[in-house]
C-alpha cells in the first residue's frame, strides 16, 4: 500500500521533530555541565580573591626600603 502525500509530510515532520528533541536535549546537557563548570570557576575565583587580600593584608605600608647595596 503506498503512502499518500499527507502521510509523507507527516513522517518526515515526525523525523524533523525526533531531531530537534534530541539536539534540545543534547543542548541542555551542555548548558548544565557549563553552569557546572561556572559554579567552580566562581569557587575558584572567591577563594583567589581571599588569597589575594589575605597577602595584600600583610604588605608593610609605605613605600619599601631600597635594599641595602643602594
Amino acid at each position: 500500500m503506498a503512502l499518500s502525500r499527507d502521510e509523507h509530510r507527516i513522517i518526515a515532520l515526525e523525523i524533523r521533530l525526533a531531531e530537534q528533541e534530541k539536539a534540545l536535549a543534547e543542548l541542555s546537557d551542555m548548558v548544565a555541565a557549563q553552569w557546572l563548570e561556572l559554579d567552580r570557576l566562581k569557587a575558584q575565583n572567591s577563594r583567589l580573591i581571599d588569597r589575594l587580600s589575605s597577602a595584600e593584608s600583610r604588605l608593610p605600608d609605605g613605600p619599601e626600603a631600597p635594599p641595602p647595596h643602594y
